[in-house]
């Protein structure tokens, strides 16, 4: 019990750390590119350009799930825009509106797809696992000497851009989430229906380490996302306080 109430600390922890890290991010990269083109239709192009390949998988899982549940599909987009509520598509699948459960699935292709993928890119080609582990166990000796490692691999700095681009594009949009809602209170029926009829324990100890195993799994991968973000963070800060010097000296 003490273990699963602690993956599930870690996945909630690490989804709250990445969300806060990944928005600071964004905000700093977006304010460099707009210092660096001074329009803000040509810095949300570029932003959208540099997230390409996450775009590419966030879309593209969308469309491959789709057509799995053999649910048609229409037009498809990689092409930024600007939506009236001032946040930024950065594409779009259309697909057939049908059951919750489907529309659910679809939705949610684009997070499960970027977990795999990061997991892959993080702790069999980069190892940042290990640096994760060193920090959360106080070895920052340890740290720096593996993350040096890590920037000494072949093609670092491509794998490196490839977790940045895929973290910052799978998570599901308000649209994706739309019949997130159905599917929980379906989940909470069912879960209320369990308890009344005393099948709860059983489930419980069915689904209990299934559960726990892909709890520590996200929260490995979002962990491993905020080393990469974290990292990054100092330089792109630097560069746009760079942007910041010039264009205040050409004013």
């Amino acid at each position: 019990m003490e273990s699963a109430l602690a993956a599930a600390a870690w996945l909630a922890l690490s989804a709250l750390a990445l969300v806060l890290v990944q928005r600071l991010v964004q905000h700093i990269v977006q304010q460099a590119l707009f210092l660096l083109t001074g329009r803000v239709e040509w810095a949300l192009f570029l932003f959208a350009l540099i997230l390409l390949p996450g775009v590419i998988l966030h879309e593209g899982s969308h469309w491959l799930i789709a057509k799995l549940l053999r649910m048609r599909t229409g037009r498809i987009s990689l092409w930024p825009k600007l939506q009236r509520d001032g946040t930024l598509r950065l594409g779009y699948v259309e697909t057939e509106r049908v059951d919750f459960l489907r529309s659910s699935l679809v939705g949610v292709a684009p997070l499960v797809a970027g977990i795999v993928a990061l997991l892959v890119l993080g702790q069999h080609v980069l190892h940042i696992d290990a640096v994760g582990l060193a920090i959360a166990g106080g070895e920052m000796d340890i740290a720096w000497q593996l993350g040096a490692q890590i920037l000494g691999l072949p093609l670092a700095g491509l794998w490196i851009y490839l977790v940045f681009a895929v973290s910052n594009t799978m998570f599901p949009s308000a649209s994706d989430r739309r019949s997130w809602p159905w599917v929980g209170l379906v989940l909470g029926v069912l879960l209320v229906i369990s308890l009344v009829t005393g099948v709860g324990d059983w489930v419980v100890d069915a689904a209990g380490q299934p559960a726990m195993r892909i709890a520590q799994t996200v929260a490995l991968a979002f962990s491993m996302t905020i080393v990469v973000d974290a990292a990054l963070l100092p330089g792109l800060a630097t560069i746009n306080g760079l942007l910041r010097r010039v264009r205040g000296g050409l004013m």
